[in-house]
């Protein structure tokens, strides 16, 4: 997280840091609400330990998918 002062002395705050900062905000919330195709959502879900119906997704969690591009497996010895 970077953060730094503009011309005017106004706190800049890099877009990490405004992640970490939603991230922490919401993870000492006592309910949530998020997009279950975001990231940042899909893992506030599973970081905290949510009472019954506190934590909602919209959406299936991306968590619960398989990643194809990553879990490929090369069809030949040369990678194609």
């Amino acid at each position: 997280m970077h953060v730094r002062f503009d011309a005017e002395r106004r706190l800049k705050i890099d877009d990490g840091g405004i992640v970490m900062i939603g991230t922490y905000l919401a993870l000492s919330a006592d309910r949530f609400i998020g997009n279950g195709r975001s990231n940042v959502s899909a893992m506030i879900a599973v970081m905290k330990d949510w009472a019954p119906g506190a934590c909602t997704l919209i959406g299936r969690s991306m968590l619960l998918e398989r990643n194809l591009h990553i879990s490929r497996t090369p069809l030949t010895k040369d990678g194609s």
